[in-house]
């Protein structure tokens, strides 16, 4: 029900029936924040999702216009080319192992396993992005 229906309900004015609930989400938050168990945080970077980003950023800086800029001021095109470069040098300083040749699927604190199919035709789709 709405608030005006609520407060008339129960023959209170609007704004106290709005302080009333909002007093009662912030106690409900506090709770749930104090005695909730937080979910399990699932950070591993995963070699084929790399190579998505590298083909959308590479998309990114052929598609924008030259005068494209981001929110704190920088040319967008130049932006998206550096965080290219950042997912490349990560995935050869973590991904991949150059003494066996073979990339790995996944790094968190440390490597994971062989990579699969998709994780070399990511990363190879995402590299030739960047050539074009």
């Amino acid at each position: 029900m709405s608030i005006s229906e609520l407060a008339q309900k129960h023959n209170i004015p609007e704004s106290q029936a709005q302080e009333i609930i909002n007093s009662s989400l912030s106690k409900l938050r506090q709770w749930r924040d104090k005695n909730r168990p937080r979910p399990h945080l699932d950070d591993k970077i995963i070699a084929a999702w790399n190579g998505l980003m590298l083909t959308a950023l590479a998309r990114a800086a052929s598609f924008l216009p030259a005068d494209a800029t981001c929110p704190d001021g920088r040319n967008a095109v130049q932006k998206s080319l550096e965080l290219a470069d950042g997912v490349v040098r990560f995935t050869k300083e973590h991904l991949w192992d150059a003494q066996k040749r073979e990339l790995c699927r996944s790094w968190r604190e440390g490597r994971g396993p062989t990579g699969m199919c998709e994780d070399y035709a990511g990363i190879i789709s995402g590299k030739y992005s960047l050539r074009r």
